[in-house]
């Protein structure tokens, strides 16, 4: 899956992008959200959580205030959301780690 957020950059002041994730399937997904530039740079809030089948929840990612403008006004940011099927009742934080392993493999084949 690949987002496009934009958010509006001001010089020594926070801004967040809330985004929606719906899952539009009859299963359990669990996601887990990053940043890929700077782990202090953004904070990404729900950034693991699991979304019943035909629900949705909201993700806020929070970028920290900037000191200066970027270049060309272009924000290069880049933002991963992780997903797999999980059984039903599975509590996020049981979740084996293997799990995420498995799919940050995956995209690095497609890299």
């Amino acid at each position: 899956m690949k987002m496009v957020f934009l958010r509006s950059v001001e010089v020594d002041k926070q801004s967040y992008c809330d985004l929606r994730v719906v899952n539009n399937t009859e299963h359990h997904v669990a996601f887990k959200g990053q940043n890929h530039i700077t782990y202090d740079a953004h904070d990404v809030r729900p950034n693991t959580s699991v979304v019943q089948p035909w629900d949705a929840c909201v993700i806020r990612v929070t970028s920290q205030a900037q000191r200066e403008y970027p270049p060309d006004m272009q924000c290069k940011d880049k933002f991963l959301l992780q997903s797999t099927i999980v059984p039903p009742h599975t509590d996020i934080d049981e979740l084996p780690q293997d799990a995420w392993r498995k799919l940050e493999m995956q995209k690095e084949q497609f890299d």
